[in-house]
């Protein structure tokens, strides 16, 4: 190095180093574990509680499932988790009807398909598992979101109209 030289710091910005894989299979288990947390605190703590847990997370977990039998990368099933959670928090305490959780269940499969074009995307196999989380976290919880509305214009005109 010459005088007055800067020494620049040569970095590996390969996604498939040991030290990333090993960060983004951390932030895969802690977003999976936040997840059932998050999941669970939803649910009324009474005896149906087992069967609200399931019913409101079994969409969510085949759809978690199907992205990791298509080997799809961890922070892409992490981020997918993390926006079904930021669907389901605001949408669990907005709803207070009996009726309510269809638009739920109804929403459900806009998320599912999400999931899988998501995972076979092959843009997302090149990036930074931190972008990828992101992206994979914001899409899924704005076609969720857009999904359910579609789905309750027809209840907002009829709550208008009478």
């Amino acid at each position: 190095m010459g005088r007055g030289a800067v020494p620049v710091l040569k970095m590996d910005k390969s996604p498939n180093t040991q030290n990333e894989s090993t960060r983004e299979y951390g932030l895969f288990w802690i977003s999976i574990i936040a997840t059932i947390a998050i999941y669970a605190s939803i649910c009324p703590m009474n005896k149906y509680f087992l069967g609200n847990f399931i019913y409101m997370g079994i969409g969510p977990a085949l759809s978690l499932l199907v992205l990791i039998n298509t080997k799809a990368r961890p922070s892409v099933v992490a981020g997918s988790a993390i926006g079904f959670c930021l669907f389901i928090v605001p949408f669990s305490h907005w709803n207070n009807e009996a009726g309510g959780w269809l638009y739920y269940l109804l929403s459900l499969p806009a998320g599912f398909i999400a999931c899988l074009v998501l995972g076979r995307h092959p843009a997302l196999r090149k990036m930074h598992f931190q972008q990828v989380f992101f992206i994979s976290m914001l899409t899924l919880a704005f076609t969720l979101l857009i999904t359910c509305l579609i789905f309750l214009i027809p209840y907002f005109i009829a709550v208008v109209t009478n």
